[in-house]
């Protein structure tokens, strides 16, 4: 069985719907607890519970790795943001060339440090 960390999420979802299926236990993705017999629902909801334990790591996994992009992706358009604003708003004061060029390289540097990446780590800052 795939996991989450080695495809995709649809990829992921339909390798867990096949295993479904290839078990026999087809009825736990199409049926609500309501519509299983009550004299079949005590083992339905054994093993109902039995396949949420099973699958919940990596349902923790997937929502961890998702909460972690959104966060970095959030960050990361914030300071693109402030970056881009620290160059527009560049302004010489008091005739001072060095400390203009000065700020102005770091505001490109900063800039620039977001716009190339060359690796994940670099991405976490």
């Amino acid at each position: 069985m795939a996991t989450s960390s080695s495809c995709s999420q649809g990829a992921w979802l339909d390798s867990i719907e096949l295993w479904f299926l290839g078990q026999g236990f087809h009825d736990h993705l199409e049926k609500q607890e309501a519509k299983i017999l009550e004299e079949n629902r005590a083992p339905w909801l054994k093993l109902d519970y039995q396949l949420c334990a099973i699958f919940w790591p990596s349902f923790k996994t997937c929502y961890s790795f998702w909460t972690n992009a959104r966060d970095v992706f959030t960050n990361d358009v914030q300071r693109m943001f402030d970056s881009t604003q620290k160059i527009v708003s560049l302004q010489q004061t008091n005739h001072d060339m060095v400390s203009h060029t000065v700020k102005a390289r770091g505001a490109v540097e900063e800039l620039k440090g977001l716009l190339v990446c060359n690796s994940v780590e670099e991405t976490t800052k």
